[in-house]
């Protein structure tokens, strides 16, 4: 969970950085750590809490892989990127979630957070159109429509409710009109 303690944690990143209230992006910040695609994932909410409070504080920061696993993962201060790769790999997991809220939860917030690959300050951006589904897709319903005919032909095979039947589910009953 965000804001307890990690033992190793030298400096425990909730207390070390204000959160910046006063800005209208921190509160995105906080829906997108309490939605259900971040609730089992406290690194992945700790990195996002963390550069996120560090980019809105000081935008011209740079956030370096370093900082990140020890104030926001709990290394210890010797902690060497070049040998643990722990920040690299949750910052890629952190950016397929950031893509999964806001193809999901997240889709009608106007403004959207990514990570930029080969970077770890957040981008905020607006969002100039809100995602919409997308509409089902015609070769889905033909391909289920295509599995359940052999399930009913053979209800009765040989008759001619079958031959019919079978001409039916290959019309374009099953088809977009």
């Amino acid at each position: 969970m965000t804001g307890e303690t990690h033992p190793n944690r030298t400096l425990n990143h909730h207390g070390a950085l204000s959160p910046p209230e006063n800005d209208g992006r921190w509160p995105l910040v906080l829906r997108i750590v309490a939605s259900r695609q971040f609730t089992k994932a406290p690194q992945l909410q700790d990195i996002l809490i963390y550069i996120c409070k560090r980019a809105l504080t000081d935008p011209a920061a740079t956030i370096r892989e370093l900082e990140i696993g020890c104030n926001a993962l709990g290394r210890k201060p010797d902690f060497n990127p070049h040998e643990d790769n722990i920040v690299r790999v949750q910052i890629s997991h952190l950016r397929k979630k950031l893509d999964e809220y806001f193809a999901t939860d997240g889709r009608d917030e106007p403004v959207q957070i990514t990570v930029p690959k080969g970077a770890y300050v957040p981008s905020f951006e607006p969002r100039t159109e809100i995602a919409e589904a997308p509409p089902p897709s015609r070769q889905g319903w033909i391909m289920r429509c295509r599995r359940l005919q052999p399930e009913i032909a053979g209800r009765c095979p040989g008759s001619s409710f079958s031959r019919s039947r079978r001409a039916f589910w290959r019309s374009s009953a099953c088809t977009w009109h």
